[in-house]
C-alpha cells in the first residue's frame, strides 16, 4: 500500500472512501470520482448528499449508491449496477479502469 498523504485535499462530494481513510490516491480513486460525476450528470446531484461534512463522509463510507432507474424512467434497471460497481466502498471491487467503466455505461444505456 502507498504512503499516507499529508494534508490531502479532496472535493468531498466526490471523495472515495480510501481517501477519507487517509490512503494515497490511485486510479481507482479517480474512477470513484468519475462515477460520482456521472451520477450527478444524470440526476443533477452527486450520489451522496448530506447536511454536514461529517454526514457526507459517513455516507461515502457506509451508504449504498442510489438506484438511478427509480428516479429516471428512461434509465434501465440494469444500469444501476454500473455506477454501483464504480462507487464500491473498496477499490479492488471497482472496474479495472475508467475506460472499462465507460464501456459498461454505454452498453447499459443502449
Amino acid at each position: 500500500m502507498g504512503r499516507r498523504p499529508k494534508n490531502l485535499q479532496a472535493s468531498l462530494p466526490y471523495a472515495a472512501p480510501e481517501i477519507l481513510r487517509g490512503h494515497a490516491p490511485s486510479a481507482a480513486t479517480d474512477e470513484y470520482a468519475l462515477a460520482c460525476s456521472a451520477v450527478e450528470l444524470l440526476t443533477g446531484a452527486p450520489p451522496f448528499t448530506a447536511d454536514t461534512a461529517s454526514e457526507l463522509v459517513n455516507a461515502h463510507l457506509h451508504r449504498l449508491p442510489p438506484r438511478i432507474s427509480r428516479d429516471i424512467s428512461w434509465v434501465p434497471h440494469a444500469f444501476d449496477a454500473v455506477p454501483a460497481k464504480a462507487i464500491a466502498k473498496h477499490p479492488e471491487v471497482r472496474y479495472l479502469s475508467c475506460a472499462e467503466f465507460f464501456e459498461h455505461i454505454a452498453r447499459a444505456l443502449r
